[in-house]
Parts: C-alpha cells; sequence; structure tokens
C-alpha cells in the first residue's frame, strides 16, 4: 500500500487551480512557464497519466483515508476540458465572486480536446484546431443557455467568417479524393473527385437518390461485384433489415459496427468494407469496425437509405 498526502495526489495531477487565479496572477506564478503561452500539439505529456495507469493497470492503491484536510473548497471539478470549465463557470455565477473552486486536470492546461494548436512557422503564426472541428455550429443546435454563455465570455462567433479561409482548395482547383492503399487493394491508387458519401446536408433531402458518378465508380479498385455491392448501399428501395421494427433497427445500428453493419447486414465483400475502414479515422479517430453504424449513419455514409427511418 502505497501512503501519499492529499496534496502530492493533487500535484499528481498536474494541474490544481482556484478560480478565482487570474491569467496575470498565473504568469506571475510562474513566468518562466506559463501553459497557455505554449505551441504545439499538446495534450498527453510526460508525467499527466503515469498515476492513472499506476491505479488501472499495476493495482496501486493510493492511501488518502487518513490524511488530514488541508484545503477546503465548494466544489471540486474532476476534468478541466469544456464541459468542466462550463461547470465552474455557472457554478461561481449562482454562487457568488467568493465561491473556491477547485479545477483538476491531468493536462498542463485547460481546454481538453477543445484546445487549439499553434504552430510558429517562417515567423508566422499558424493555428489549428485541436478536437474542436467535432463541435456543433453555434447557428444551429446551441441552446439559449450555450449562446448566453458565449455572450458572457464575450466569445464573437462572427469573426470565423473571416479568420477561416473556406474557399481555398476550391481557389486552388483542388477537390475532395479517396486513396487506396495497396495493402487493401493489391495497389495504391488516388482517386479525385469523392462521391462516395452523401453530404450530410443532404440527408433530409432525397439520400436515396445519391450515389458514386460514374467516373469515380469506373476509377475504384475493386471487382465489379463489388462495384455492384457498394452501388447497392444507395439504393432506398432495398431495406437490409427489412421485417425489424423501428426500435430494433435503431438498436441494430447502435451496436453493430459499421464494419459488421456493411458485410453481416448488408452483404457486402471485404473489398467494399475497405472502401470505407479508414474514412473514419480522421474524425473519431478509429475504423470502421470500431465506429457503430448509427454513428456514421448521422454523418452521411451509405447504406441506411432503404431503412424508413426518420432523418438523424
Amino acid at each position: 500500500m502505497l501512503l501519499i498526502s492529499r496534496r502530492d495526489f493533487l500535484n499528481g495531477m498536474a494541474l490544481a487551480i482556484a478560480s478565482g487565479l487570474t491569467p496575470g496572477a498565473q504568469l506571475a506564478a510562474a513566468a518562466a512557464r506559463h501553459p497557455p503561452a505554449l505551441t504545439g500539439l499538446r495534450g498527453q505529456h510526460p508525467g499527466s497519466f503515469e498515476v492513472a495507469h499506476a491505479l488501472a493497470r499495476a493495482g496501486v492503491n493510493f492511501h488518502t483515508d487518513d490524511a488530514a484536510i488541508e484545503e477546503s473548497y465548494d466544489l471540486v471539478v474532476v476534468g478541466g476540458g469544456i464541459s468542466g470549465l462550463a461547470a465552474a463557470w455557472f457554478y461561481r455565477r449562482a454562487a457568488g465572486p467568493d465561491a473556491r473552486i477547485l479545477v483538476l486536470d491531468n493536462c498542463d492546461d485547460f481546454g481538453g480536446h477543445a484546445k487549439r494548436n499553434e504552430f510558429t512557422a517562417g515567423g508566422r503564426l499558424v493555428i489549428g484546431y485541436g478536437g474542436s472541428q467535432s463541435l456543433q455550429s453555434p447557428k444551429t443546435l446551441y441552446s439559449d443557455v450555450a449562446k448566453s454563455l458565449l455572450r458572457d465570455l464575450s466569445v464573437d462567433i462572427g469573426r470565423f467568417e473571416t479568420a477561416f479561409e473556406r474557399g481555398l482548395y476550391a481557389s486552388l482547383g483542388l477537390s475532395r479524393g479517396v486513396f487506396f492503399a495497396r495493402e487493401a487493394f493489391g495497389r495504391d491508387v488516388l482517386v479525385a473527385g469523392d462521391t462516395l458519401m452523401t453530404p450530410p446536408a443532404d440527408l433530409a433531402g432525397a439520400p436515396a437518390g445519391h450515389r458514386p458518378s460514374d467516373a469515380f465508380l469506373a476509377a475504384l479498385p475493386i471487382s465489379d461485384p463489388g462495384k455492384a455491392q457498394l452501388l447497392a448501399l444507395y439504393d432506398g428501395a432495398h431495406d437490409p433489415l427489412g421485417g425489424s421494427s423501428v426500435e430494433q433497427k435503431l438498436k441494430a445500428l447502435k451496436t453493430t459496427s459499421y464494419r459488421d453493419y456493411l458485410i453481416r447486414i448488408c452483404g457486402c465483400g471485404e473489398e467494399v468494407a475497405n472502401c470505407f475502414q479508414g474514412r473514419t479515422l480522421g474524425f473519431f479517430g478509429l475504423g470502421c469496425d470500431a465506429v457503430p453504424a448509427a454513428d456514421l449513419r448521422e454523418v452521411g455514409y451509405p447504406g441506411f437509405a432503404g431503412l424508413g427511418l426518420r432523418p438523424p
């Protein structure tokens, strides 16, 4: 049994900051190392995960039951991501500025997956998103509470219109493409003009009428039977889960990976499943063999047009 003081435990979390500590106070306390001023792709750095690994893998227990209480807080928030920070903000607003709030996080800065990545290239600051590409647009599904939080924090969402160049690729004559690797298809092939997916904005329109373009289909490095199986995924007249109720269909989609859905339910072969295996990596960080079919239905993957379900 390893003995550890409550203060050592907090230090092991790498970050323990009361809500009243202003950015200026943080700079004065550690001017040589101010996390928000750091650049690059940061997150699970050395020192941020050893305690958790000791608990989960080595079976180490930290005995703190008999440790003296050294500090007192009105609220302790475990996790300094966007949800944890929002919880601290709303609590402090309700309880008043004198509320003592402790936010714990294992990384060296707040933000979680919503942090941005900053790089300096040729003397120019380049900013890229971290996990913020997964956030819904404030103009669509944000609640009134979330919108009021943005206003309280003086976040001007209108600046996005001029800060992000959305027409760059089109201005350079570039389009989307799909790379088919030799490990799965026997040869490396890059096919331009990606039309494999139904754009999410069109899901409520006519998803049954969408299909890959003839030029794109012809360039795919798969067999003719495979191309026929691929085309069948866009057929709105065929229900691969025919005979099942709406509830049964939704449960099947939630409990079946997209790859298994294509092979076991839609009757596709491995080469068709391989066309989509790596497409999910950029957003989910996982192949389609580890992402539920229900999640990919929501973002326009094919195979769901004939299910007769309401648009997600």
